[in-house]
This record gives C-alpha cells, structure tokens and sequence, in this order.
C-alpha cells in the first residue's frame, strides 16, 4: 500500500506531531489514501507503529512545513482524551532514533506550523526530549571552548565558513554578519 509523498530535497529539521482526530488506524489509513495526504509514521492505540512513507521523501502532512519535516502521528481524537501510554513510548523511541539520525533543530505540533488544534495536546515534553538529548551530546567534553570548537567544526562541515577563519581568529563586525547570513542561508 502506497501513500503520498516525493522526493526529498531538503535536510529533516523538524519533527512535526499529529493525531488521526479518528479512533482507529483503518479508518486513518484510508482517510489518508482518499485525500492525499500522508505521514512518515502512524502509531496505534497499542503503540504498534507503521512507516507509511520512508524519512528520505517527503510526506504530506503539514502544509509548507512538509519539505524540512518528518511527520508522526497518533491514532486516536486527542481533543477527547490524551494519548496511551503505549503510544507515548513509541513516540519517544521513534524521537530518539531520530534524534540520532538527522538534525533536529524543532518537535513542534501541527498547530505550531498551521491553524489546526492537531495534535490537541501538549508536545513539550517532546521539545524538552531534543533539549536534553542535544545536552547531553556534549556533556562528556570538558570546557564551554570545547563545546564551541564543536560547533566552529560543525559549521566547517557544513562549508558555512568566511575565507579562511580559524577558530581563535577575531572576527569583525562585517564577517560576523556575513557567518550569520551563510547559516541563514544553510537552513533555507
């Protein structure tokens, strides 16, 4: 069974959270076939997960926040009741395998991307998850100039560089401003 999607032309940014607002995954399944729509995942009342879309297209979930997004929901109408523990759990070791594989910057709610009440519940523990977990990707290092050599490093692999800086080279106003506009345009 295929749903829609496309090829991926941007790096995942984003994890965006919905609910089915419908009690069972059939029902989802083939609401999602008949308009066109898509998730990258679905997660069942018992926590049973489905990959409906691979992570390196695009599926369609969440309007113009699809392209940066991989899009998880839950079955279930969460404006009538909170989701199962058993999908909760799901949700967080789908997180952490994502986490792990792509650069998440933002666990957002589909009302943080649309005008939606998708997913009617509180995504903050989520978004506290990727805090933690970006935390603790530098917890074992030893100094706050260690963490920023991380980062200097990362931006370097990125190629978000001006000429030939180094990392204890100063920096003038101009370059500054010019490093700022190659990590704009990087997360574009």
């Amino acid at each position: 069974m295929s749903f829609a999607s496309r090829e991926r032309t941007q790096n995942v940014r984003r994890v965006i959270i919905h609910h089915t607002a419908g009690s069972t995954l059939s029902g989802a399944l083939n609401a999602l076939r008949d308009r066109g729509l898509s998730y990258h995942v679905i997660i069942d009342v018992d926590g049973t997960s489905q990959t409906l879309v691979p992570y390196d297209r695009v599926a369609f979930h969440a309007g113009n926040a699809n392209d940066d997004s991989i899009g998880i929901s839950l079955v279930g109408n969460m404006t009538t009741r909170q989701p199962y523990d058993a999908q909760i759990a799901t949700l967080q070791k789908l997180l952490k395998e994502i986490f792990n594989s792509f650069e998440i910057m933002q666990v957002l709610g589909h009302s943080d991307v649309g005008p939606t009440q998708c997913p009617a519940f509180d995504v903050t523990p989520f978004q506290n998850m990727l805090l933690e977990w970006n935390k603790a990707q530098y917890e074992d290092t030893e100094s706050p100039e260690h963490w920023a050599q991380l980062a200097f490093d990362q931006l370097l692999n990125r190629g978000v560089t001006i000429h030939e800086t180094r990392f204890n080279d100063p920096m003038t106003r101009g370059e500054t401003f010019s490093l700022l506009l190659n990590v704009l345009n990087a997360l574009d």
